[in-house]
């Protein structure tokens, strides 16, 4: 364990997603973090929207307002958000090296 990244805070408005991909990142996006992280840490901070889908391994992970999920940043464990329908979806990202 050598450290954690900054909260990089993810706003996702109507047709918004993220491809798909993994979190093997060499720069933790502020010129400081270098090194690739162990763990992402993700959290979902509402739940008032539609659509916006969390996927891992082409499997959908059912989550709520609240709820956060940790899991290796690695090749292993692609993930996607499926683009909102409706509303706004907020969530946070930060990663542990």
């Amino acid at each position: 364990y050598q450290g954690y990244s900054h909260v990089r805070f993810n706003k996702y408005e109507e047709s918004k997603e993220m491809a798909l991909h993994c979190d093997h990142i060499h720069s933790m996006f502020d010129g400081e973090r270098k090194g690739v992280p162990i763990l992402s840490v993700l959290g979902l901070l509402n739940d008032d929207f539609e659509g916006g889908e969390f996927f891992m391994i082409d499997k959908q992970r059912e989550f709520s307002k609240g709820d956060i999920l940790i899991f290796p940043s690695n090749f292993i464990y692609p993930h996607v958000v499926k683009p909102v329908t409706k509303g706004i979806r907020y969530s946070f990202i930060s990663w542990i090296w």
